[in-house]
């Protein structure tokens, strides 16, 4: 068997992203489980388009979910750049609290 790159037990939390229409979304919810499986002890966190957020949030294996407004493209370069920001600040908050 092929050692994994990287060792599950250190990994503290994972966030699928799948920013695509509903089926998608509704086909990363074995995604979920079988991380929650092998990864047992890290949260697992979606980010998904906000208008997708209640296909995954009911599922047991996600800690937290994420949303983007679908139309983030549209905002201009401004309006973008604060969707892009509001969009990873969380993960360098995360990144904070385990340092």
């Amino acid at each position: 068997m092929l050692k994994d790159a990287i060792d599950l037990a250190t990994v503290k939390r994972v966030r699928v992203i799948k920013l695509r229409h509903h089926g998608d979304v509704l086909l990363t919810s074995p995604v979920f489980s079988v991380l929650k499986q092998y990864a047992l002890p890290a949260e697992l966190d979606a980010r998904v388009y906000h208008d997708t957020r209640d296909m995954i949030t009911p599922h047991p294996a996600v800690s937290q979910v994420f949303t983007i407004d679908r139309q983030w493209k549209t905002l201009g370069m401004l309006g973008q750049l604060k969707a892009e920001l509001a969009m990873v600040r969380p993960l360098y908050a995360l990144m904070e609290v385990a340092a």
